[in-house]
């Protein structure tokens, strides 16, 4: 039967697999060098490559191929039901399914993690949550400018395009949609997670100038600006990255979505900063800061099976050292808004407390957005004002 062809090719793919490269861009590159797979041998190879990382490090004593099973019939139980044993009933639901597997295979859920990554999270984070999110498909969040709400859903329906509505601004869809196919992205829409969106909620925290003169210093592609830009159209712009290839994407993310007046700095905030002259002094720096990213591991499960809590170290010492950078740039009263896409206390909390003993800083703003209820990624933001 073509499933079970499917999942021998997937756990093939998964033994020869070494996490040394997202696993994306391996799937990538193998159906690029064997063209024998149709679209759905794609789509369902890869589901079952994704589904074994999503079990974690559960279930040790099983083959590749029983793990696989295993998650997909928590993850997908429709599609593969024949390839499972008589008594596993597809019709459960997910809970009911999680509990099965738990009991065929005596627990299960905690020990999709190491015990070492659960030891590292923040303490309100749950980590049975956390770690049940890995089995579920996360959503795909977009971010619609107020004055293309009505457009959007239209174009959405007319197609027959199922959508939840989040809040005015904000939609979710299930992945694999072709959203460009009706939409021009990055000017009718912005592929944003829920949480990155409600970064814009610092500023129901702090108070700005009417021009604020604002640095996104690990700005990426832009996201978080073209966020503030939404917001404050007026805003005195300046991003900057190490990474010359994201900022050739950012420019072409900003040019379609209008936004065309900003100062473009390529810099290793890890190894010099800009200088503090007049024209380099801010009002708000925005510090999305390189991180484990454990709050997005539902979407790149690999990510956590491969994880070495000693990189932590690491990006602690990456994060002390680029807000030691851009700090002599921050006004006297102006605003550091520091953010990871991280669980873990180290780089949150423990980080923030580092940075308000150690510089003359006060925390205004600080909140843990966490993932598992919405099949979204989690954040961490914190406001810090610089003093006298």
């Amino acid at each position: 039967m073509i499933l079970f062809k499917q999942i021998d090719g997937a756990t093939r793919l998964i033994q020869n697999y070494s996490g040394q490269q997202p696993l994306s861009l391996y799937l990538k590159d193998y159906f690029r060098s064997e063209k024998k797979h149709g679209s759905t041998d794609r789509k369902r190879i890869t589901s079952a490559c994704y589904a074994f990382f999503r079990i974690g490090k559960a279930l040790p004593r099983q083959s590749i191929k029983d793990k696989v099973l295993a998650a997909l019939f928590i993850v997908e139980p429709l599609i593969w039901h024949p390839c499972f044993s008589a008594s596993w009933d597809t019709t459960l639901s997910f809970q009911q399914r999680v509990a099965f597997i738990c009991q065929t295979y005596n627990s299960m859920t905690k020990s999709i993690l190491n015990d070492n990554i659960v030891e590292q999270l923040e303490e309100n984070c749950n980590p049975d949550a956390y770690s049940l999110s890995f089995l579920i498909h996360p959503l795909v969040f977009i971010r619609i400018p107020y004055k293309k709400i009505n457009e959007v859903q239209k174009k959405l329906q007319q197609q027959g395009i199922i959508y939840s509505i989040i809040h005015d601004t904000c939609i979710a869809v299930e992945q694999g949609i072709a959203l460009d196919s009706y939409v021009v992205m990055n000017h009718d829409i912005f592929i944003q997670d829920i949480h990155a969106q409600k970064v814009r909620t610092i500023l129901d925290h702090i108070k700005l100038p009417n021009t604020p003169k604002i640095w996104d210093c690990c700005a990426g592609s832009g996201g978080k600006s073209l966020l503030f830009y939404d917001a404050i159209p007026k805003m005195n712009l300046t991003v900057s990255d190490m990474r010359p290839a994201i900022l050739y994407n950012l420019k072409k993310r900003f040019s379609t979505a209008g936004l065309k007046k900003y100062t473009v700095q390529e810099i290793d905030l890890t190894k010099q900063s800009l200088e503090p002259t007049a024209n380099n002094l801010f009002d708000l720096i925005i510090a999305d800061v390189p991180c484990s990213g454990s709050g997005t591991w539902a979407r790149t499960p690999e990510a956590a099976y491969y994880f070495d809590t000693h990189v932590l170290e690491q990006f602690e010492e990456r994060q002390k050292k680029i807000i030691e950078s851009v700090l002599p740039n921050l006004k006297s009263k102006g605003f550091l808004a520091y953010i990871t896409c991280s669980v873990f206390k180290k780089e949150n909390s423990l980080m923030v407390a580092h940075f308000k003993k150690t510089y003359n800083l006060t925390v205004v703003y600080e909140e843990s957005f966490y993932g598992y209820a919405l099949r979204s990624d989690s954040m961490f933001v914190a406001v810090l004002q610089k003093n006298e």
